[in-house]
């Protein structure tokens, strides 16, 4: 993916790092696969169908990310799909 953003000349961040807080802690740390133009989420998957618990994690993300779309993309013995998920903030 980091080289097909590249020669598309597209701007992204990998692996970006966020921190989780709770009343002021600090609780977790959650790791985006991509940032596109400093907008879109993007989150890399694998499997033959969009498990809950992806969607959940991606929702994460946009909330403390604070952007307002991500694109769930999963790898599948079918071919490549993908989902949109808008943040409702």
């Amino acid at each position: 993916m980091e080289v097909a953003f590249a020669r598309a000349k597209i701007v992204f961040k990998a692996q970006s790092s966020y921190i989780v807080c709770y009343k002021g802690n600090i609780v977790g740390r959650y790791f985006v696969d991509f940032i596109i133009d400093n907008k879109i989420v993007v989150e890399i998957k694998q499997g033959d169908h969009f498990s809950k618990k992806y969607f959940n994690q991606v929702n994460s993300y946009l909330k403390v990310t604070k952007l307002k779309l991500a694109i769930l993309i999963n790898f599948t013995s079918k071919g490549v799909k993908f989902k949109r998920l808008v943040n409702i903030i």
